[in-house]
């Protein structure tokens, strides 16, 4: 079975996808109950941390900026619960632990669909977090598409963007949302398209948002929605679990690959997604980041960390986040990595 495969976090990490991917299975054929509402955050609960045991909590802080991406709209709907209610969650959490400004990066397209959506942005904005580029569709450079034609995406963000932050008065409104985020990121097809378009981007001033720290959440949001629609409380409790020891996992990755790459700590980025699991997660997840060392600071502080502006110049692959690439470009393996957990995730609650 694939739940027995075993990853660098040891047989407990492939026991505890058996675990609810057997909890799934079990779930009787009941009506689900509708979620509870949003509760106030409490940031001076940390979870435990069973799987991450081994992650011991650091002597020095990390540094780490939240970013979000895929607003306004990121993974299944959950009955009872509005988008606006996802993000009012989020900021609510970030304000209780007293985040600097989070990024949100948006595709603007999904209000063509959604047009109530905008309330959602608006709040974003409202609550003193900016707004960067995400792509206006979320391409998939993967699949074939030019780089005129993903600039051209690009570009399309833009009209929302400015509409958004028109309350900041002009250039610094502009200087705020000229942040790129590569959708997947997937930063061309092969280095050849990578350089193009980053070119691009550079012409149309804007700095690039890496991601140092990825524990795939947007991949526990599907799950969540399945297991809600079964009624699974044991499945859910099980992801929850899951959820929080990956992210400690990928945290203290994160610390000790750029140590080994760079010789000394930089400031981290982590990557999340604006969906329903998210929200119901966040407060806990920020609780157990600060418990196991995170220090919050702003994107504008981790970009500023030199070593974001330095390593574009060298040879580096196309697509994965910022350390990932620079391992695979200087051929190291160290330290190892954890297997992604989207495969496993997909048999959750079917």
């Amino acid at each position: 079975m694939p739940c027995l495969r075993q990853g660098p976090r040891g047989l407990l990490f492939a026991a505890a996808f058996c675990l609810f991917v057997a909890a799934c299975a079990a779930a009787p054929g009941h009506a689900p109950s509708p979620p509870s509402p949003p509760s106030p955050p409490s940031p001076g609960v940390a979870p435990a941390v069973t799987k991450g045991a081994a992650i011991a909590t650091p002597k020095d802080p990390i540094d780490v900026a939240i970013t979000v991406d895929d607003l306004p709209r990121h993974g299944p709907d959950v009955p009872g619960v509005t988008r606006l209610a996802i993000h009012e969650k989020m900021l609510a959490v970030f304000a209780a632990h007293k985040t600097p400004p989070v990024y949100g990066f948006i595709n603007a397209k999904k209000l063509e669909e959604h047009a109530e959506d905008r309330a959602a942005l608006a709040a974003w904005v409202r609550a003193g977090h900016p707004l960067g580029n995400h792509t206006y569709t979320h391409p998939d450079l993967g699949g074939g598409m030019s780089v005129a034609d993903y600039l051209a995406d690009v570009d399309a963000n833009e009209a929302t963007l400015r509409a958004l932050s028109k309350a900041e008065p002009a250039p610094a409104a502009e200087r705020a949302w000229k942040v790129f985020r590569y959708p997947y990121l997937r930063e061309g097809r092969d280095l050849e398209t990578r350089r193009a378009i980053r070119d691009g981007l550079l012409q149309r001033h804007y700095r690039i948002a890496q991601v140092t720290i990825d524990f795939f959440d947007w991949a526990y949001n599907p799950p969540y929605a399945r297991c809600l629609a079964k009624g699974d409380s044991k499945a859910i409790d099980a992801l929850k679990e899951d959820y929080l020891d990956h992210a400690a996992f990928e945290l203290r990755w994160a610390d000790a690959a750029s140590r080994e790459l760079f010789g000394r700590p930089v400031k981290q980025i982590l990557l999340l997604h604006v969906g329903a699991f998210d929200a119901e997660m966040m407060d806990a997840l920020l609780s157990t980041y600060e418990k196991n060392g995170a220090r919050w600071v702003s994107l504008d502080e981790a970009l500023g960390d030199p070593v974001y502006a330095d390593e574009p110049t060298q040879p580096k692959a196309h697509f994965g986040n910022f350390l990932s690439q620079v391992r695979k470009a200087r051929g190291t393996r160290s330290p190892a990595m954890a297997p992604p957990p989207d495969t496993l995730l997909e048999l959750v609650c079917r």
